[in-house]
């Protein structure tokens, strides 16, 4: 359910989205779904009954890192999108240190074996390069 929620978010194309959207690009919106389902993890933790929930965050998380990977490797494969490239927005957010460093070690995590440096700008591919501590 929450994969095909996503999928159908990144089918909108750009001139049908509202307007005034604080999620411009497909990578903001898969970042902003991460950080939201990060934030309500967080607060609902300790709750009772809560592992049901918890279970659907850690999966909106999951298909957030993937797809925004994907948009990232392949940009025209969800509606088409005149703003600025998933890789530069992650390379302003790095050097920003705005990007949730949470969402940063998910995001290597699952692509540290595939290729995605290759296609990042140079300063993205140095952060991919280094080693880890």
């Amino acid at each position: 359910m929450v994969e095909r929620m996503i999928l159908a978010r990144l089918a909108i194309p750009e001139d049908q989205r509202p307007r005034g959207s604080e999620e411009p690009t497909h990578f903001t919106y898969l970042l902003g779904v991460y950080e939201r389902a990060f934030a309500e993890e967080k607060r609902i933790s300790g709750a009772k009954e809560a592992e049901p929930k918890l279970a659907v965050l850690r999966e909106a998380k999951t298909f957030a890192v993937s797809y925004s990977g994907l948009v990232i490797q392949m940009p025209d494969m969800f509606a088409s999108e005149t703003g600025v490239a998933g890789s530069t927005v992650l390379t302003d957010k790095l050097l920003s240190e705005s990007l949730m460093p949470e969402f940063f070690a998910a995001f290597v995590d699952r692509f540290k074996d595939d290729g995605l440096g290759d296609v990042c700008p140079l300063s993205c591919r140095t952060l991919f390069a280094a080693p880890q501590m």
